[in-house]
């Protein structure tokens, strides 16, 4: 038989599994380029996948980039960037993923340097 201990049973007592947590992110132009886990800074050696999430617009909005990232030490982490606050969190608590084997990686979506453009005026 178990003792009553007496304290009162209520949904203030439930925990979020798996909260994200916050992390420091180097980024430019939206972009993470390294990331600092557990004290120590790994460079993003590319992203395997990103989606938006913009949601709950009636209450309290919601605006995230998530990102699949392949980091130094052949790990997959997934981190969000809160778009509102303008922070960055790693989405799974847990150990960062091992990778087991090459991934397709996306390439950054940067505009190409545009080729000089002769001068039509010119004479050759």
């Amino acid at each position: 038989m178990v003792a009553d201990p007496r304290a009162s049973a209520g949904a203030d007592r439930l925990r979020p599994l798996n909260a994200p947590r916050p992390i420091v992110v180097t980024a430019r132009d939206g972009e993470p380029l390294a990331v600092t886990l557990r004290g120590t800074r790994r460079r993003v050696l590319g992203i395997q996948d990103r989606w938006r999430i913009d949601d709950e617009w009636w209450r309290q909005p919601i605006a995230r980039m998530y990102f699949v990232l392949a980091i130094e030490g052949d790990q997959l982490v997934t981190i969000f960037h809160d778009l509102i606050a303008d922070s960055w969190f790693l989405q799974h608590a847990g150990a960062p993923k091992a990778v087991s084997m090459p991934l397709p990686l996306i390439v950054p979506r940067r505009p190409a340097a545009r080729p000089a453009q002769a001068d039509d005026d010119a004479v050759a």
